[in-house]
C-alpha cells in the first residue's frame, strides 16, 4: 500500500499548499504533469500558475480557502508503474467578515506514472 499512501499524501499536500498560498510549491508537485482546464484543454504547471494569477483573489497572500477531499479511490497497476486516483473536492472560503462558505465542488481524476 505504499504507492496508495504516497498518492493520497500528494493530493492532500497539493491542497494544503494551495490553501496556504504556496502556489509554486503546489505546482512543483506535478512539475512533469499537465492540468485539465475545462473539458478539452490541457495545460502545463506554468500555464496553470498564470491562470491562477488571473482569477484568484488573495487576502494577505492566501486565497483563504480550505480544500476538503473525500471518497478517494486509488487504483495502482499490478506492475506498480501507473495509478489513478478519483476523488471529490469541496472548496470553502472565508473572505473576512463573511462566514466560511462552499464556493466550488467537483471531481478530481488524477493519473500517475
Amino acid at each position: 500500500m505504499p504507492a496508495r499512501d504516497d498518492i493520497l499524501n500528494l493530493i492532500h499536500r497539493f491542497a494544503l499548499y494551495f490553501d496556504q498560498g504556496q502556489f509554486d510549491e503546489a505546482l512543483s508537485l506535478f512539475a512533469q504533469g499537465r492540468f485539465r482546464v475545462g473539458e478539452e484543454e490541457w495545460v502545463s504547471p506554468a500555464h496553470m500558475h498564470q491562470i491562477w494569477q488571473n482569477i484568484l483573489i488573495l487576502y494577505d497572500g492566501t486565497p483563504r480557502t480550505k480544500h476538503v477531499i473525500t471518497n478517494a479511490i486509488v487504483d495502482v497497476s499490478e506492475d506498480g508503474k501507473t495509478a489513478r486516483c478519483q476523488s471529490y473536492y469541496t472548496v470553502f472560503q472565508s473572505t473576512g467578515a463573511a462566514q466560511i462558505n462552499p464556493i466550488i465542488c467537483g471531481r478530481y481524476d488524477d493519473r500517475f506514472v
